[in-house]
């Protein structure tokens, strides 16, 4: 009986030292691909007016839902790049909507 009752107590401390060592996990969520209509995104822009990166960042950062957001442009012409200014601007744009923390 009294083996029961150590056996019993040990496996309540060792649940207990679990719950009390537990990892606690964050969850972000966010998107790591995708386009502006610098290369071939915005298809929806006509109903949303939303087209440049800096828009998009901004979209996400007031969608209260979006704790990252990236934009992949394409690079080359055939893509939808359409100059590479396009691309410059894009990194500006990520550069003056990215929060540090």
């Amino acid at each position: 009986m009294n083996r029961r009752i150590l056996l019993l107590v040990i496996c309540i401390l060792i649940k207990n030292m679990q719950i009390l060592f537990a990892q606690t996990l964050n969850h972000y969520y966010g998107n790591i691909h995708s386009h502006s209509s610098y290369s071939d995104g915005n298809k929806d822009s006509a109903m949303s007016l939303i087209t440049t990166p800096i828009q998009d960042f901004l979209y996400a950062k007031q969608s209260l839902h979006t704790d990252f957001y990236g934009i992949c442009e394409h690079n080359h012409a055939s893509a939808g790049m359409q100059s590479p200014y396009y691309y410059t601007k894009g990194l500006e744009d990520a550069d003056s909507a990215t929060i540090d923390g």
